[in-house]
């Protein structure tokens, strides 16, 4: 289904939507899930600490390419998905998003003036694909997302996309942690968005 009709995108526009799936494969046969992300992971909170992010939020992410460039830091807990990843037309970003049990990812736009400030690569923010690394459920009171509205839920190994200029949040009310690659490619290399 087409973006325009229901704020999500087929990822299947993307006009190599083969290596997503290729690099879904690499990334759940390289997760660690003794990796404990927040001793390694970056806080959301601290490092958008100038937005009003209400208490429920615990997420936290590794940035593994930004504006094209391979964050060293993150990259060698990744190091095949990230190298895989590098190559992508129009990649223009990569985090691993680690969302806490029973927290939120507060409604935001990726385009906002505080986030472009901090991150470059929004400045040309693209086609958000999210993939499922480890979710922890399918139901979507439980584990789900939303834009603009409209709610969607998805298993591990599931791709999704949208306009990341358009409002998003997510939610965990699971009891485990909920972990998705969350990708940014140039609009130019999709087709009918």
């Amino acid at each position: 289904m087409n973006g325009k009709d229901n704020m999500w995108i087929d990822y299947k526009n993307y006009k190599h939507f083969d290596l997503l799936e290729q690099l879904r494969d690499i990334a759940l046969s390289e997760y660690d899930v003794n990796l404990n992300p927040h001793l390694v992971a970056e806080s959301i909170k601290q490092r958008y600490n100038q937005l009003p992010w209400p208490p429920k939020v615990d997420w936290h992410l590794h940035p593994l390419i930004m504006n094209k460039n391979i964050n060293r830091d993150y990259s060698m807990y990744w190091p095949a998905s990230t190298e895989f990843a590098s190559k992508i037309p129009g990649l223009r970003s990569l985090n691993v998003n680690y969302v806490s049990p029973n927290t939120i990812i507060p409604d935001h736009k990726d385009d906002i003036l505080k986030l472009t400030e901090q991150e470059n690569w929004r400045k040309k923010l693209g086609i958000v694909t999210m993939i499922g690394i480890d979710m922890p459920s399918n139901v979507v009171e439980v584990v789900g997302f939303h834009v603009n509205n409209i709610k969607k839920s998805w298993s591990t190994g599931d791709i999704v996309s949208f306009d990341g200029h358009q409002l998003h949040g997510g939610w965990n009310n699971s009891n485990k942690i909920r972990v998705t690659f969350y990708i940014s490619i140039d609009k130019e290399y999709y087709d009918n968005i």
